[in-house]
């Protein structure tokens, strides 16, 4: 008789447990979950392996989306360093043919030269 009492309140603390939970459970498709005096267990077992699943999954697709971009980013800084050498390159042949196309600059050396 005691025991059953006992277990008959430990039944009534997780029903109101689950109740309480009812919005968490729902939000993660998971308010489906019933249990009964007679097996109060296994569905929980099974609500617990489903929400520690999902969990899993998500970490999952965290981990994937993160060295996703964490490549993108490194393609970027490859780029942008790419970038970089190319500005600096046109800016040193800018340079050189502003300094051969000046007066005394070797183009019009070369022309007078052919003249």
């Amino acid at each position: 008789d005691m025991l059953e009492k006992q277990v008959e309140q430990e039944y009534e603390i997780l029903e109101e447990k689950l109740r309480d939970a009812s919005y968490l459970l729902q939000t993660h498709h998971e308010s489906h979950v019933k249990i009964t005096q007679d097996d109060p267990v296994i569905p929980l077992e099974h609500l617990l392996d489903n929400i520690r699943n999902k969990k899993l999954n998500a970490e999952d697709d965290v981990t994937r989306c993160n060295d996703a971009v964490a490549e993108v980013m490194k393609k970027q800084s490859e780029k942008k360093a790419l970038q970089g050498s190319y500005q600096h390159r046109l800016a040193q042949l800018t340079q050189k043919k502003n300094t051969l196309n000046r007066p005394e600059g070797g183009v019009n050396k070369i022309n007078s030269v052919i003249r």
